[in-house]
């Protein structure tokens, strides 16, 4: 009973432990994409913060360089009015003639404007000629009047000047003789647009709003340009106080600070100078600068989402996989019980395969040995075929010798009568006897002619037939022994009437097997004979021999008969292939060569046939043969 419960019990435990694995993986996964945003978010607001104080920072440098500039060259006129004083008293027409000699003025003081203490104003300008003006209309004249001791630069609130209609920002002083006594306010005139080309790359590359402000709440410079709000005061005085209150550069988010008009969020990056009662600010849509960082962020959600379920579905595929297992688990042991008391009957039986098996590896073996001897047997019959094939030849051939000796000899013996006929006559005639004398000297020469043929046909016949009746390796000399097989061959060529074509190059000495190189021949050219040249037609064979580089010979036998077709190309070598079984062909004899070049002589061949236009086959040996077993057998006999 505890067996059976025992893998459903496995089997819930392991899928507990799977979905709570498969849990946390999901709550890591997603407080992991939670961070990434995060940090991404927090890294994204940095840069921004840092790339604002890049922009404030150049603003700031030259908002105050320019204002530096003003302030330096008003410094120069109350110089120049002071050095005046030392030397007689400073009339109003005294500070008219410095203020006209102050021009022509840089690009940054525009105009002069010197406000006695009974607030009567003369002005000089590059644009316009020298004029006198109300000392009312700007604000910060009272309070410098109200404050003679007063030395610092007030910088004043932009307006619109009357002649030209350009937008300026005036600075201003007040101006103390050499003696200490008051004598009034010199301010200048700083165009907006000097400010407006800088904010208006800053913005345009950025795409930005930049602005200028007093510390008040005067905006000097804006961009996006709005030359309403230029002059204006910023009316969020608590964000203001706020502003005040916070460190020299820093960075805020608001939605309508320097833009009642729209409502968007915005990330303002701020500076204050230092020198200078004003503030820089660049600015920068939150929508715009977190942008990339919403792609980004739907990019992580995206992936962390397609993780989850990744791993949900894994989860899924392994708890399904799992229990399937646990059910082929109790499936294999119910079958483990079959499969044991099946493999106890399956020993019996491979015990009774294996009792029967062997009795058909003894039969078999025997077989093969039987074949074996039959297949050597076979062998020696197709030689002892090809020496029956010389013995017929030879035989006929040597009765044309043999019958000439017969012919002149009875021929000879007829004279030899005569002849001692003629010497018993009384008077022997001379021309008689000079005949008959003749006569037997030439049959004499045809005996001797004839019976050296026949003694180089057994000659030849004999060093064959012992060559190749025995495996003897000694040396020899290449042209003599094939012309040797060629002569004991001659005989069979004129019988079939084909004719046999030779050409071999002298002197190459060979040691080896003759035996087997004459049953080569002998076999090319009895197989040409069977198998190339149909009846009634008269074939030409050609043997030629060829000395190669390396120590090697290359003997080629070709003939012009019917070819050999593409089908039985590959199979030529094969032992008992034969086109003619029952016909007188035994399917040996090219079998037996390719064993004797490749085995005893330790060459190759090859073969090339086109149907209908002969073949040709080539034999390269090298001049000295391996040895062999028996060679070997002999070698360590003798030892």
């Amino acid at each position: 009973m505890s067996e059976s419960h025992s893998p459903t019990s496995k089997s819930a435990s392991v899928t507990l432990w799977l979905w709570l694995f498969s849990g946390l993986t999901v709550i890591v996964i997603i407080a992991q994409c939670g961070r990434a945003i995060w940090q991404d978010q927090k890294l994204t607001l940095a840069s921004e913060y840092q790339n604002g104080l890049i922009a404030v920072r150049l603003l700031d440098e030259h908002a105050t360089q320019t204002i530096r500039e003003a302030e330096n060259s008003l410094r120069t006129v109350v110089h120049e009015i002071r050095q005046a004083g030392m030397s007689g008293r400073i009339t109003d027409q005294t500070i008219r003639e410095i203020l006209t000699k102050a021009q022509p003025f840089n690009q940054v003081m525009k105009a002069l404007q010197f406000v006695t203490p009974q607030r009567q104003a003369w002005v000089n300008t590059i644009d316009y000629p020298a004029y006198q003006t109300d000392a009312d209309d700007r604000t910060y004249i009272s309070a410098l009047l109200a404050d003679p001791t007063n030395t610092t630069t007030i910088i004043g609130q932009p307006f619109q000047r009357f002649y030209d209609a350009e937008l300026i920002v005036p600075i201003a002083m007040n101006v103390q003789s050499a003696q200490g006594d008051y004598l009034g306010i010199i301010s200048t005139d700083i165009s907006v647009s000097y400010f407006s080309s800088v904010y208006q790359r800053v913005a345009k590359d950025s795409g930005a709003m930049v602005s200028l402000f007093t510390n008040d709440g005067v905006i000097i410079v804006r961009f996006p340009l709005d030359s309403a709000q230029v002059g204006q005061r910023i009316t969020d005085t608590r964000l203001l106080q706020n502003l005040a209150k916070r460190p020299a550069e820093g960075m805020f988010e608001d939605r309508q600070f320097l833009d009642q008009s729209n409502t968007r969020e915005r990330y303002y990056t701020y500076r204050k100078i230092a020198l200078y009662p004003i503030i820089t600010v660049f600015a920068r849509e939150k929508q715009e600068v977190l942008a990339p960082f919403y792609e980004r962020s739907k990019a992580r959600i995206l992936i962390a989402a397609g993780t989850v379920l990744f791993v949900l579905l894994l989860s899924f595929l392994l708890w399904r996989y799992i229990t399937r297992l646990h059910q082929s688990e109790s499936m294999l042991r119910q079958a483990e019980l079959e499969v044991r008391s099946m493999n106890t009957g399956l020993e019996h039986k491979v015990q009774e395969r294996t009792a029967s098996l062997k009795t058909a590896n003894a039969d078999l073996e025997k077989a093969l040995a039987t074949l074996q001897c039959m297949q050597e047997e076979m062998f020696r019959s197709e030689k002892m075929a090809a020496l029956g094939h010389l013995v017929a030849g030879i035989s006929h051939e040597l009765n044309t010798p043999i019958g000439n000796c017969l012919m002149v000899a009875s021929t000879l013996k007829e004279r030899c009568s005569e002849l001692q006929q003629e010497m018993d006559n009384p008077l022997p005639r001379r021309s008689v006897l000079a005949r008959l004398v003749s006569e037997s000297a030439q049959g004499s020469d045809i005996i001797e002619k004839s019976l050296h043929r026949a003694a180089q046909l057994i000659q030849s016949f004999k060093q064959v037939s012992l060559d190749q009746a025995t495996d003897h390796r000694r040396s020899f000399e290449l042209q003599q022994l094939l012309e040797e097989v060629v002569l004991t061959l001659e005989p069979t060529c004129k019988r079939k009437r084909h004719q046999l074509i030779c050409q071999f190059e002298a002197n190459i000495m060979l040691d080896g097997y003759p035996g087997a190189l004459a049953q080569i021949i002998t076999n090319f050219v009895n197989n040409a004979i069977l198998h190339a040249f149909p009846e009634s037609v008269h074939g030409e064979m050609r043997l030629t021999t060829q000395r190669l580089p390396a120590d090697k010979v290359e003997i080629s036998f070709s003939d012009n008969g019917v070819g050999i077709s593409p089908q039985h190309q590959n199979r030529v070598f094969d032992p008992f292939f034969t086109t003619r079984l029952g016909q007188g062909g035994s399917g040996l004899g090219l079998h037996i060569v390719y064993n004797l070049v490749t085995t005893g002589l330790g060459g190759v061949i090859s073969m090339q046939s086109v149907a209908g236009q002969g073949t040709e086959f080539k034999i390269v040996i090298p001049l000295v043969a391996p040895q062999s077993s028996s060679d070997v057998a002999k070698t360590s006999g003798a030892e």
